[in-house]
């Protein structure tokens, strides 16, 4: 079987792809080791090989992909489509596409063998509701979602981080998209050791510098580590990128600075706080 979670909402398409792998993971195999991640330069052949050999170890599997039909040639979609229905249910292909694939495509897939989840962008009160269950889910104030829209609109990956920094304890009551950018910016001076951050930190609230820090050190890592799940594709690619010397040294130093503010033992100098 195969099942396709596609944009243009990259974000709740990915955020079901997610619950998938975890309610096949609580069915079938809680250790994961039935779930692959394949990449999406090598998706369709590891795929079609996959089908085509199954495993004497796991009878039930999951390949998980990105972009398995975009750019296919009719012949591929036809040996793919040959190779679901004489898997039968013996694994389960699940792929995000940036875009809903085409009815032609569609139609070279037997009856039964693909399910289509398309995300669209969401408007008006169904994005308000949205917005909404993700506030809950951060312990944020629901009544933030229309000023969170206000500044992002229907960027959900944006609001999500926004709302990450806010479980931390930035204040997010009037958020500003420009000083939102310098302080992302000033983050990753620090992280690259730029010499220029200290002078420009001073002018800079250092609680909300401290979040945003934290949160930027969080996705790095999980970049570096493969686990990029609920990270801003813009991000990802970003992340991937910046070399950050002594990371482990300098995270650790952040969280000593928002501890030491936190117990108000900074007296309103945290950066000085972090050596780097």
């Amino acid at each position: 079987m195969l099942i396709v979670c596609s944009g243009p909402d990259s974000f709740r398409a990915k955020q079901k792809i997610r619950g998938y792998v975890a309610s096949f993971k609580e069915k079938y195999d809680k250790t994961g080791k039935s779930v692959e991640f394949l990449d999406g330069a090598t998706a369709y052949g590891e795929v079609v090989a996959r089908l085509s050999s199954p495993s004497l170890f796991n009878p039930k599997g999951m390949l998980v992909c990105s972009g398995l039909l975009d750019g296919l040639k009719v012949a591929q979609i036809k040996a793919l489509s040959k190779a679901l229905a004489a898997d039968g249910d013996s694994n389960v292909v699940l792929d995000y596409e940036d875009k809903k694939p085409t009815q032609k495509t569609l139609e070279y897939f037997a009856d039964k063998t693909v399910l289509l989840y398309p995300h669209d962008e969401l408007e008006g009160q169904a994005l308000r509701k949205e917005v909404q269950g993700m506030c809950q889910k951060y312990g944020v104030d629901q009544k933030q979602a229309d000023n969170l829209i206000g500044a992002y609109g229907n960027d959900l990956w944006s609001i999500e981080s926004a709302l990450q920094i806010a479980s931390v304890g930035m204040d997010i009551g009037n958020l500003d998209q420009n000083e939102q950018t310098n302080l992302f910016q000033l983050a990753e001076s620090i992280m690259t050791s730029d010499g220029s951050w200290l002078n420009r930190a001073s002018n800079t609230d250092q609680d909300d510098l401290l979040n945003v820090l934290i949160s930027q050190f969080r996705s790095w890592h999980q970049v570096q580590a493969g686990c990029v799940d609920g990270v801003h594709p813009y991000v990802q690619k970003k992340m991937a990128n910046l070399r950050v010397n002594d990371p482990n040294l300098k995270t650790l130093a952040a969280f000593r600075a928002l501890y030491a503010a936190r117990n108000s033992l900074s007296q309103g100098r945290e950066s000085e706080t972090m050596i780097f």
